[in-house]
């Protein structure tokens, strides 16, 4: 599609790809955390191409923002206490074990 007399629009269908994902992930990950991982990763990688392309930038940023959001929010969801980490880091971090030569004794 092309504006009379101007350069041909540029097509924004990453952007809007990303913004829609973006709310799909935070608002679906309220009930399937697995939805909103999925479509926060999608709509986080579409977003960054998107503004690479020179896409709309309040579209972009929004569906980038709302993708990370998303992330964000499913994984605390998914692990409250922050993750888990190897246990032998865990020792290290705490104290209780020593590092020789590279190794832990």
């Amino acid at each position: 599609m092309s504006n009379p007399g101007n350069a041909p629009a540029q097509s924004n269908t990453f952007g809007v790809v990303s913004l829609v994902l973006g709310i799909v992930g935070v608002v679906g990950g309220i009930f399937i955390a697995l939805i909103g991982i999925i479509a926060g990763i999608i709509g986080l990688v579409l977003g960054i191409l998107a503004r690479k392309r020179g896409g709309s930038r309040g579209t972009v940023l929004a569906g980038i923002i709302l993708s990370a959001v998303a992330i964000v929010i499913e994984h605390r969801r998914l692990h409250p206490d922050g993750g888990h980490p190897h246990p032998v880091v865990m020792e290290f971090v705490r104290g209780r074990t020593r590092c020789v030569r590279g190794r832990a004794s």
